[in-house]
């Protein structure tokens, strides 16, 4: 996660989203969260917050080698894909 920076037990990371359903590039701001993600004994789990769109992603997953960033990705996207951002 090379643009993941930590501070006072909150994660900024930048998830890297698709384009839009008309091809146009996103803004960055779109892919910035907010959050925490951990794992501990083959558990894994992210919560971030997307402040330019308001939308919020918790997920849980029972297998450790599965990056949780992978799966909020495709979340993010198809929030944003729904909500026409």
């Amino acid at each position: 996660m090379p643009d993941l920076e930590y501070g006072l037990g909150v994660m900024r990371n930048q998830l890297p989203i698709r384009d839009d359903a008309e091809g146009q590039q996103r803004g960055s701001e779109a892919g910035l969260v907010l959050g925490h993600i951990g794992g501990y004994g083959g558990f894994r789990a992210a919560l971030w917050y997307a402040p330019e769109s308001n939308i919020v992603i918790a997920l849980s997953l029972n297998q450790a080698q599965v990056d949780p960033n992978d799966l909020a990705t495709s979340v993010l996207d198809a929030m944003l894909a729904r909500i026409g951002s």
